[in-house]
C-alpha cells in the first residue's frame, strides 16, 4: 500500500499509474480515431442511391411525408437520368445530364414537355441533396448544378368587387341548398372563404383546423401541428392569428348553429373532417369561382391570399405588418404576392407632370 511506502517510492508508483492511465487513454482514443476514420472511407465510397437512404432517414426525423416524398421523386429521376455511380464522382456535368433528360420527360398536358418550373424544382432538391452530402464529409465540395432560367411570373389577383362576387355566390349556394349536403358543402366553403379573408391564412391551416383552436374570448386562432391528420405548420413565426371584428361576429353566429359534436372548424356536422385534404378543399372552391364567372385562379394561394396582401399595400400598411400577419419568414417573398398591375399608374404618371 502507498501509506508504507516512502515519499520517493510512493512518486515514482503514482507516475507508472499516470503513465498507464495514459497509454489505455490514448489507446481508446486511436481506436475512436480508427473507428471515425473508417466510418468517413465507407461514407466516400457511397452511391448515391446509398448516399440517399441515409439521407432519407434523417428527412423522415425533420421533415413531413410529403416533403421527403418530393425529394425521393428528385432523386429517383436523377438516377434515371445518370445512373447510380459513385456519389465522389459527381461533376457539373452530372447536373447537366440530369437537365437535358428532365427537359425531354413529358408535362402535365398531353404532348407537352416538363415545365421550366417543374424541372428547377427538381434540381433544386437534387442541390439539397448534394448540400446535405457535403455537410455529411461524403464529398469534399459542393457541386454548381446548372438550373433552367424560369420566368419571373406576375402575381395574378382578383380585384376586391369580384371577392365580394365570390362570398355572395358562397351565401346564396348556402341559403338555396336542395339537400343537406349541399348545405354543408356551401357553408363550409363560406366559413373556409371568412377565415382566408381575414387572417390570411393558407388553405392546409383552414383544411384542418379544430374547433378548439378558436378562441373567441381572446380572440385569437391558432395554428398548431396535428399530427394524426399529417398537418405541419409551414414554419410559422406567428401561428397565433388575430381575430378581426368582422369574422369575431361571422364566429359567434356561426358557433351557435354548432352541433356538440362537431369537432373541426370545417365538420361534416359530425365530428369529421369535410374534406380529405386540403388540395379537394381548392378544388370544391374552384368550382364555385367557376360558376360565378371569376377569372380561373387558385382559389385561396392567388385569389384570397394575394389579392389582400396586394391590397394591404396598396392601402399603404407597413410591410413588416403584413409579412407578420401572412407568416412569411422574408420581406421579399410578401413582396412577390403583389400584383403590380392594380397599382393605380394615373397617380405615378400625374407626378410627372410639370403643369
Amino acid at each position: 500500500s502507498m501509506a508504507r511506502m516512502s515519499p520517493e517510492e510512493s512518486n515514482i508508483s503514482l507516475t507508472i499509474l499516470y503513465n498507464a492511465k495514459m497509454l489505455e487513454l490514448r489507446q481508446e482514443q486511436a481506436k475512436q480515431e480508427q473507428g471515425i476514420t473508417k466510418k468517413h472511407r465507407e461514407k466516400r465510397r457511397y452511391t448515391i442511391s446509398q448516399a440517399a437512404r441515409q439521407w432519407e432517414k434523417e428527412l423522415n426525423i425533420t421533415n413531413t411525408p410529403k416533403t421527403v416524398g418530393m425529394y425521393k421523386q428528385s432523386l429517383g429521376l436523377y438516377l434515371a437520368a445518370c445512373g447510380d455511380h459513385s456519389i465522389k464522382d459527381i461533376s457539373r456535368e452530372h447536373g447537366i445530364e440530369f437537365l437535358a433528360y428532365l427537359q425531354k420527360l413529358p408535362g402535365q398536358v398531353k404532348g407537352s414537355k416538363m415545365a421550366v418550373d417543374t424541372q428547377a424544382n427538381h434540381l433544386r432538391q437534387f442541390k439539397t441533396f448534394l448540400t446535405w452530402a457535403y455537410d455529411s464529409e461524403i464529398i469534399d465540395k459542393i457541386i454548381r448544378i446548372k438550373a433552367p432560367a424560369t420566368p419571373i411570373k406576375d402575381m395574378n389577383t382578383f380585384t376586391l368587387s369580384e371577392l365580394d362576387q365570390l362570398k355572395v355566390a358562397l351565401e346564396t349556394g348556402f341559403e338555396c341548398a336542395e339537400t343537406h349536403a349541399e348545405s354543408v358543402r356551401y357553408k363550409n366553403l363560406l366559413r373556409a372563404y371568412m377565415l382566408a379573408t381575414n387572417t390570411l391564412l393558407r388553405t392546409g391551416p383552414i383544411w384542418c383546423l379544430p374547433l378548439k383552436q378558436i378562441d373567441l374570448k381572446k380572440r385569437i386562432v391558432s395554428i398548431r401541428d396535428i399530427p394524426e391528420l399529417g398537418f405541419k405548420n409551414k414554419g410559422m413565426k406567428w401561428p397565433n392569428k388575430p381575430i378581426n371584428k368582422e369574422l369575431l361576429a361571422f364566429l359567434k353566429e356561426d358557433f351557435k348553429g354548432r352541433d356538440k359534436k362537431e369537432k373541426y372548424y370545417l365538420d361534416k356536422g359530425n365530428g369529421e373532417l369535410w374534406r380529405f385534404d386540403k388540395g379537394d378543399l381548392s378544388r370544391q372552391m374552384s368550382l364555385v369561382c367557376q360558376a360565378a364567372g371569376l377569372p380561373k385562379l387558385k382559389p385561396f394561394h392567388h385569389g384570397m391570399r394575394a389579392t389582400l396582401i396586394t391590397d394591404l399595400l396598396n392601402k399603404g400598411v407597413a410591410i413588416q405588418k403584413v409579412q407578420h400577419l401572412a407568416d412569411h419568414s422574408k420581406i421579399a417573398t410578401t413582396l412577390l404576392y403583389l400584383d403590380t398591375r392594380t397599382i393605380n399608374q394615373a397617380s405615378a404618371a400625374d407626378e410627372l407632370s410639370r403643369s
